[in-house]
């Protein structure tokens, strides 16, 4: 979603990637004050399965979430499908694996804020002080296209 957004495909908004920041927590800090539901590819598609047990995390293909090459956070730099090797026909649906959270999320179970530039760092730091809330802000900009 965030590609479609930052490439001005959706009428009505306009934002790009930089506005956008990452809420940071765990399936774990989650699962244990609220419903929540994950899937095991992308939710759109037929094959995708879909959980409610933490136990179930293991049907997560993350050996091609966490595989080498890495960008920061550890995470595969690789989204693209292909043919040879045959595990990655569906990289890409694999890597789209969600975890929904019902209602809300607990500002208490955030951990980080992720954003891409330093401006967006002193956004946020500035509106985080104002608030109260004390959560640490942090630059990634691998996890932006």
């Amino acid at each position: 979603m965030l590609l479609t957004i930052n490439s001005g495909n959706v009428p009505g908004v306009d934002l790009r990637q930089e506005d956008f920041a990452y809420l940071v927590s765990t399936a774990q800090a989650i699962s244990a004050r609220q419903q929540f539901a994950f899937t095991n590819m992308h939710a759109v598609l037929d094959l995708a399965d879909f959980f409610d047990d933490l136990a179930n995390l293991d049907r997560v293909s993350w050996d091609l979430i966490l595989e080498t090459p890495h960008i920061q956070g550890g995470y595969c730099k690789f989204w693209q499908n292909r043919n040879d090797p045959l595990r990655y026909v569906r990289r890409m649906e694999a890597r789209q694996a969600e975890f929904l959270a019902y209602d809300s999320v607990n500002l208490a179970d955030i951990t980080q804020i992720v954003v891409m530039t330093e401006a967006a760092k002193t956004k946020a730091e500035r509106g985080l002080a104002a608030s109260g809330w004390e959560v640490p802000v942090s630059i990634v900009r691998d996890w932006y296209y």
